[in-house]
């Protein structure tokens, strides 16, 4: 009896030593710590390597920009990038006017544009002179996504002639997949479903 109970103590350590190993491997895989850690380091650490991929993938796409002769230009602020002002009427009630004297709403500024010529327009020459095709983006913030959502378009519209905003978001996940591991991707998972819009369709 004695030997029995010895058995089944011996086999219960075992198991619950291979249970133990099982949770660490999966928990280094999700959080890049082991579980005698505590969340606050693993989190810490998490998003340590989070900000080093996301660098990494920001760093590849301006990379892609030199390769497709894209010119980059920054903007102060979004007022400046949507070539608007700001002007205050006589009641002080604040209003935003584009070049044209039309009113915008705070909601509808970019974050980011993809200027480029038109097909029947584009010739080397043109592109030169008026240094196209273009990103714009805005200073002092992290550009990644508004970067890969401008790429986008780029790829969409230069190589598949599709002009909507749904398709360079799509595009976003594309980007990823080529230029990040499967355990890179696996760290901004949430980001890249989030910016896609992966599970929404034209």
């Amino acid at each position: 009896m004695e030997n029995i109970l010895v058995f089944c103590v011996i086999i219960t350590l075992i198991v619950s030593l291979f249970v133990l190993l099982i949770c660490n491997v999966f928990y280094k895989k999700q959080f890049k710590c082991n579980i005698f850690e505590s969340f606050e380091q693993c989190w810490t650490k998490r998003e340590a390597c989070k900000k080093e991929v996301c660098q990494k993938f920001k760093n590849l796409l301006f990379e892609i920009c030199d390769k497709e002769s894209i010119y980059i230009k920054f903007y102060n602020d979004e007022y400046q990038l949507n070539d608007v002002t700001v002007k205050y009427s006589e009641t002080g009630e604040r209003n935003l006017v584009d070049s044209k004297g039309n009113t915008v709403f705070d909601g509808n500024l970019a974050t980011g544009k993809y200027v480029y010529l038109k097909k029947e327009c584009d010739t080397p020459e043109k592109r030169v002179q008026r240094q196209l095709p273009k990103i714009q983006l805005r200073k002092n913030e992290d550009v990644t996504w508004t970067l890969a959502h401008e790429l986008g378009h780029h790829f969409t519209i230069q190589y598949k002639g599709i002009e909507t905003e749904l398709a360079a978001d799509h595009y976003v996940k594309t980007l990823a997949e080529q230029l990040l591991t499967k355990k890179e991707q696996e760290l901004l998972e949430i980001e890249i479903r989030v910016y896609s819009h992966i599970n929404e369709k034209e």
